[in-house]
């Protein structure tokens, strides 16, 4: 669960996914707004998932694979 008080990341699988993500985010030079309407996920959601802060759940997987042109694995 997330340390309200702290805004800690819940886990280190959350954080090393976040990380993933904003990291094929930049390289493909797209910003929060473009990706999460891509993929259909508020900004916010996905700015948490970027920054551990969210479990990226699996039904936001593949859109989020698929506008990223990856294969999730």
């Amino acid at each position: 669960m997330l340390d309200q008080a702290a805004d800690k990341p819940k886990d280190d699988a959350d954080v090393r996914v976040g990380r993933r993500v904003r990291a094929l985010r930049l390289e493909r030079s797209l910003s929060l707004a473009e990706l999460a309407a891509k993929a259909g996920v508020s900004i916010g959601a996905l700015s948490q998932i970027e920054r551990g802060l969210s479990s990226l759940r699996v039904k936001v997987i593949w859109p989020l694979a698929a506008a990223l042109d990856i294969e999730p694995s």
